[in-house]
């Protein structure tokens, strides 16, 4: 079996969570989606119109909102 260098692997588990990522995330599975950190994420959400939606004091993200957001960015 080779051996896999992390960044390697960690891109391909990244990879893997895309593909197989929920519907609906949270800001820590919304920054692993985009490959941020929540902290980058959390800091951007104004000023990049990140989409978004509060239920309580809770964000949430569509996954397709974000990919269509990048897409046009």
């Amino acid at each position: 079996m080779p051996v896999v260098l992390n960044d390697q692997k960690n891109a391909r588990d990244l990879n893997l969570f895309r593909r197989d990522a929920p519907e609906i995330l949270d800001l820590e599975n919304a920054a692993r989606f985009l490959g941020v950190s929540s902290e980058v994420l959390s800091k951007n959400l104004d000023a990049l119109d990140i989409p978004r939606k509060a239920i309580g004091r809770t964000l949430v993200f569509s996954r397709d909102a974000l990919v269509e957001w990048v897409k046009s960015a």
